[in-house]
């Protein structure tokens, strides 16, 4: 079978993507290792996401999760992309299982795991939204 979409990633922003191809009718493959990202990881409490005054991080990724699943034409692997190659019009996405799959368009959607600056107090501040707080000294620059 030749997938309309593929993505790959289980963040918010393959979850969006997903229910978005859904809503168009693609035939779309989302492939994830894991749901959740970044936001599942480090953000214990979300307090700016409209509609919730304040959710944790994994709440609001069970119900992004929860509204992908609605999406008919979406179907989900909980598998890991390894390769992707391109042969004419038509990319095949190969997992970690050595499982192929085929598709006429792919979106990455792996997120990143930004270096951490190693300020003074940056630690502290992981996860707790707003501004991380520090300051360096001369000496340190």
């Amino acid at each position: 079978m030749i997938y309309d979409l593929i993505i790959i990633g289980g963040g918010p922003a393959g979850i969006t993507a997903g229910i978005y191809a859904g809503r168009q009718k693609m035939k779309t493959l989302l492939l994830a290792k894991e749901f959740g990202g970044q936001m599942a990881k480090k953000a214990t409490e979300v307090c700016n996401y409209p509609g919730f005054p304040r959710i944790s991080g994994m709440e609001l990724i069970e119900k992004f999760v929860e509204h992908v699943k609605t999406q008919e034409t979406v179907e989900i692997q909980m598998i890991e992309a390894e390769k992707i190659e391109k042969d004419g019009d038509i990319f095949t996405v190969t997992t970690t299982e050595n499982e192929k799959f085929q598709a006429k368009s792919v979106i990455v959607a792996t997120g990143a795991d930004p270096r951490p600056l190693e300020a003074i107090g940056e630690k502290e501040f992981i996860g707790r939204g707003g501004r991380i707080l520090c300051y360096l000294r001369w000496s340190d620059v």
